[in-house]
């Protein structure tokens, strides 16, 4: 579970660096910090030694991989899906940021 988190959180950061209106990028940082912290909660429950640190590899790769797609990425599919899919999870989990979770 910490790591779909942080898949999150990553994807939220990712997408948020290609933001050109500075309020969105703003949005989409918090809720990518919002997640971060939510994982390491998450990755603790779960027994994993140094959390934090586990959680950071798991952001950092899905981070990558976003920012690797290039600026379009935020209107793919995949995109809606991954973003539909943090929701869901965010509403089971009680996490709560300011783009709908």
């Amino acid at each position: 579970m910490s790591q779909s988190m942080a898949q999150c959180s990553g994807l939220f950061h990712g997408v948020g660096t290609m933001m050109s209106d500075p309020a969105r990028a703003e949005k989409l940082d918090r809720a990518g910090m919002i997640w971060r912290g939510a994982a390491i909660k998450q990755a603790e429950a779960e027994g994993r030694a140094d959390a934090a640190s586990w959680v950071a590899v798991h952001q950092r790769e899905s981070f990558d991989d976003w920012r690797g797609r290039g600026k379009m990425a935020a209107f793919s599919q995949d995109f809606r899906d991954w973003a539909s899919y943090c929701r869901k999870l965010g509403k089971a989990k009680g996490i709560k940021t300011d783009l709908g979770s």
